[in-house]
């Protein structure tokens, strides 16, 4: 029947009156959390994406004259209508490759990044990450938490300067109550372990792994030491020596404790 009878779907013209539907829907869409600090917004990306082609079109103009120049034809001349040469493609690849410092050049300046949304599908059934950056997150989140610290205040200034990760079990402690302890008393807390972390705060002994690169690194070392640090430190309100408490011991190093009790190491270094 579809040969002989014909029927026109009413979506073009249907489009042509409402062609800005599409962004009511995406204006009116439920969306349950604010957007990051710093986010942009569609507005923002295509500015800098008409910015991009600007800079673009800027670096590439004399080349692209000095190619029309030299390709506009002769009246005299023999019209060749075979392929033509590349001189455009080499001209427009070196002045790419000799601006590589230039803030205008498309490849060691590109916002096309910035300016997407990957996603990925679930389909699969695996699970994979979408691509998208935390940096946002992370920001707003650390300036939510100076903001509170702020208001909160400090109550003393005993662990000024450390930067505390803590890893693993607090025997007779919680994580929670450490990380309000070093907050109070002017530290930070480290969520990850890497470079600035000047101490790691644990009960158990460390994994083979981190118990090697602690022992073997030729940067500034990192204090492995009991909860306990922290509750004398508070309670004697001055910072108390770390080799008291130390976790892992290194013999390349010995410690001095004279007239000490209770010093309760473990020796990783022995097999």
């Amino acid at each position: 029947m579809d040969k002989y009878l014909y029927r026109t779907k009413p979506g073009g013209a249907r489009g042509a009156f409402n062609s800005n539907i599409g962004e009511k829907r995406q204006a009116l869409r439920f969306n349950p959390f604010a957007p990051p600090i710093g986010a942009k917004t569609d507005k923002e990306r295509r500015r800098e994406a008409a910015q991009g082609k600007a800079r673009a079109d800027k670096l590439l103009a004399p080349v692209r004259a000095t190619v029309e120049s030299r390709s506009k034809p002769d009246k005299h001349a023999i019209i060749d209508v075979g392929p033509p040469p590349g001189p455009l493609q080499k001209a427009l690849r070196n002045q790419i490759l000799n601006s590589l410092s230039s803030e205008s050049n498309p490849i060691t300046h590109s916002t096309a990044y910035e300016r997407c949304e990957p996603t990925s599908s679930a389909a699969t059934g695996h699970q994979r990450s979408d691509g998208r950056r935390s940096q946002l997150y992370f920001k707003s989140r650390n300036i939510k938490l100076r903001e509170q610290a702020k208001e909160r205040g400090h109550e003393n200034e005993v662990f000024h300067g450390c930067v505390v990760y803590i890893n693993g079990y607090m025997n007779g402690t919680t994580d929670l109550e450490v990380k309000r302890i070093v907050g109070l008393g002017g530290g930070r807390v480290r969520y990850m372990a890497g470079g600035g972390t000047t101490h790691i705060i644990t009960s158990m002994p460390l994994s083979a792994s981190k118990t090697h690169t602690h022992l073997n690194t030729n940067e500034r070392k990192v204090h492995v030491v009991t909860p306990e640090w922290i509750l004398d430190s508070v309670k004697m309100k001055k910072r108390q020596p770390e080799w008291k408490y130390k976790i892992v011991e290194s013999k390349v190093q010995g410690s001095l404790g004279f007239g000490v009790k209770d010093n309760t190491v473990i020796d990783l270094t022995e097999e």
